[in-house]
């Protein structure tokens, strides 16, 4: 009986851990959802279609820090763009002066 019982709680904790972890995959992979979602609306607003994107660094959420994006890109007029995001605010698309790009690509490369 009591051998019985081992496992009935090994395959519970196994279950359990299982589900955790498919839980936290799920919300990775949604969060990246959302941040491409609002990443393509904010270059809309900007009408810009096509990019290079010279610095992307992102941080998903996790219990010791929030989640953020960092992204520096060019779009086809040559001008450049800061994309922020972070969980608390919807993403933010500022333009930026070519040195400034230049400068933080070069610093955060």
């Amino acid at each position: 009986m009591e051998q019985g019982l081992k496992v009935v709680a090994l395959v519970v904790l196994v279950l359990f851990i299982s589900f955790c972890g498919f839980v936290k995959i799920r919300q990775a992979r949604q969060w990246k959802i959302n941040v491409e979602t609002d990443f393509k609306a904010a270059l809309e607003r900007m009408q810009i279609n096509a990019y290079d994107l010279l610095t992307n660094r992102s941080q998903a959420p996790s219990r010791q820090r929030p989640a953020e994006v960092y992204r520096i890109l060019r779009d086809q007029q040559g001008r450049y763009f800061l994309y922020l995001y972070s969980v608390s605010s919807p993403g933010v698309l500022q333009p930026l002066s070519e040195d400034h790009a230049l400068l933080a690509v070069k610093m955060n490369g």
